[in-house]
C-alpha cells in the first residue's frame, strides 16, 4: 500500500514490514519460495525473509535479473514460482521473454550456463501477459493473442512449448487463476471467463 510492504504474520492482522520499498504508484508483483518472498514492481527487485523479517535486495549471486544495472533493480514487473524455480515475465525491454531461474536458487540467473538444471531464458512469439503453474511440470503462458503450455523443465532437458490457442489471449498479468480443479486453471480473455488446459481453452 503506498509503496510500503506489510505481511500477514497470524492470518488477521496486517503489520507493516518496511516503508518506502517500492515506489507508491506501481504494481507489485511477489511470490514466496522457502523462506523468502521475491518481490518485483516499478524497477525494484526486494526480497523479505519471512521468518526475521528483513527486506534486502534481490540480488543474484550468479548472472542478474533482466534489465539489472545495480543490486535490486530490474526491468521485469511480474514474478512466479513453478516447481523449484522462480520465474521473471512482464520485462520492460523483452515483453516477449520469460525468465527462470537456475532449479532450487532464485539467487541464480546465469543463462549462459549449460550446466544441469541452470537458469534459462524462454522467447514467445508475442508479448506475454500472465504465467501461472498448473503443475509442477506443466506451465501455463498466456500472451496477448494467444496461449502456450509448457511441458517440462527446460533447464532440465526434454521440455516442449506447444501452443493451445492462436487467437485469444490474456487480458492482463492477473488473467490467470491458480489451480481451481486438477488439470483446469481459469482464464480471464477477450471474450470473457473460459477454462484453460493443455488441451486448449474451452467455455
Amino acid at each position: 500500500a503506498g509503496g510500503d510492504l506489510a505481511a500477514s504474520f497470524d492470518q488477521r492482522n496486517a503489520t507493516l514490514v518496511q516503508s518506502r520499498v517500492f515506489p507508491p504508484d506501481v504494481d507489485v508483483s511477489g511470490v514466496a519460495f522457502e523462506n523468502y518472498v521475491y518481490l518485483v514492481g516499478g524497477g525494484r527487485a526486494r526480497r523479505m525473509q519471512a521468518i526475521t523479517r528483513v527486506v534486502d535486495n534481490w540480488a543474484p549471486t550468479s548472472g542478474t535479473l533482466p534489465g539489472q544495472t545495480v543490486a535490486g533493480k530490474t526491468t521485469a514487473n511480474g514474478v512466479f514460482n513453478w516447481g523449484k524455480s522462480v520465474g521473471l515475465f512482464l520485462d520492460r525491454d523483452a515483453p516477449n521473454r520469460i525468465y527462470l531461474s537456475a532449479i532450487g536458487d532464485p539467487l541464480d540467473f546465469n543463462t549462459g550456463s549449460t550446466i544441469f538444471g541452470a537458469a534459462i531464458v524462454i522467447a514467445l512469439p508475442e508479448p506475454v501477459a500472465a504465467v501461472s503453474a498448473l503443475s509442477d511440470q506443466v506451465l501455463l503462458i498466456a500472451c496477448t493473442r494467444s496461449v502456450y503450455v509448457l511441458l517440462g523443465d527446460p533447464g532440465l532437458g526434454g521440455s516442449e512449448l506447444r501452443p493451445i490457442s492462436s487467437t485469444l489471449g490474456a487480458t492482463g498479468a492477473s488473467a490467470l487463476a491458480t489451480r481451481l480443479t486438477q488439470g483446469r486453471n481459469l482464464i480471464h480473455t477477450a471474450q470473457g471467463i473460459m477454462q484453460v488446459g493443455v488441451d486448449g481453452l474451452a467455455q
